[in-house]
């Protein structure tokens, strides 16, 4: 290939190549009706987060999940152009569990802290140490 011809592949290749845009928007439902289709983002770019109560596996302690989700954060907010920050706000109301999610129907029904309306733990980390919660949420959807 030429120089020529590859210049011209990398040009026509770029003009095509676009950023996808905002990963999430602004729905109908826990939002201002206003707001509806706007990109959502954090209050000042914080973000505070709650850990499960219970252990993310035998070998990692619920403790050490909790520095092992702090330093996961501290990579993401590390990067110079990141423009958010990360708070470990507290813990969950419980131990998360398989026995505490459970799908009847279309519905999906959870501790109310991590449901979608919990508007005061907006960011709930849930350490599901054998599958079973993510099993019964997929199970749900359709997807395995």
């Amino acid at each position: 290939m030429s120089r020529v011809s590859l210049l011209f592949f990398v040009l026509a290749a770029a003009s095509l190549a676009h950023a996808g845009g905002p990963a999430y928007v602004a729905g109908a439902s826990y939002f201002d009706p206003a707001v509806k289709g706007m990109p959502l983002t954090w209050a000042n770019g914080a973000i505070s987060y709650y850990t499960d109560r219970g252990n993310l596996s035998a070998l990692l302690s619920g403790s050490s999940a909790d520095a092992f989700v702090a330093n996961a954060f501290a990579a993401w907010t590390s990067i110079p152009t990141a423009a958010v920050s990360t708070m470990h706000a507290g813990q969950l109301a419980e131990d998360v569990s398989g026995a505490k999610v459970m799908a009847a129907g279309n519905t999906l029904n959870m501790p109310s802290d991590i449901l979608p309306s919990a508007i005061d733990t907006p960011v709930g980390i849930v350490y599901d140490a054998d599958g079973s919660v993510s099993h019964r949420c997929f199970a749900r959807s359709g997807r395995q």
